[in-house]
């Protein structure tokens, strides 16, 4: 074999590795967006408090089969909440609809995010009646776009 025949014959197996591992890198980022939440806040009585100092990390996945996973996890939980659902996308606007709550989305059957280039932005009021009891809940919640 001489010099040219094997000098072609690398080339075309260093081009056949490069084209694989960029397509496995393009295939694991396009399955999902990762966003972390960097702002928090809750009203009660009518004044602002920021919970997200209260929590380790605060992640949503919007995966490609429009289901989606929030997790999170509190700084004294041993364990970390998953919350799950789907999700419809029109234009700018994200909604979430939840299949199982924790406490903290209990008044919310869902949310919906308006995404301003790699944010999303949610500021919700619900309220819910229980034993004549009227609870009413305000948050808002500020995701930025993360690779991992």
């Amino acid at each position: 074999m001489n010099r040219k025949k094997l000098t072609i014959i690398v080339f075309i197996a260093f081009a056949a590795i490069a084209l694989f591992v960029i397509t496995a890198f393009a295939v694991r980022f396009v399955t999902s967006r990762k966003y972390s939440c960097y702002y928090y806040t809750e009203e009660v009585d009518g004044q602002s408090v920021s919970v997200i100092e209260n929590y380790k990390y605060f992640k949503l996945e919007l995966k490609k089969d429009k289901t989606f996973v929030m997790k999170f996890k509190g700084k004294n939980a041993s364990e970390p909440t998953e919350i799950a659902g789907t999700y419809s996308e029109n234009d700018n606007k994200i909604t979430l609809v939840f299949v199982n709550r924790p406490v903290e989305f209990l008044l919310f059957e869902s949310l919906t995010f308006t995404r301003s280039g790699k944010e999303l932005h949610c500021r919700e009021t619900a309220s819910k009646t229980i034993d004549d009891v009227t609870y009413t809940s305000t948050m808002e919640l500020k995701f930025k776009k993360t690779l991992f």
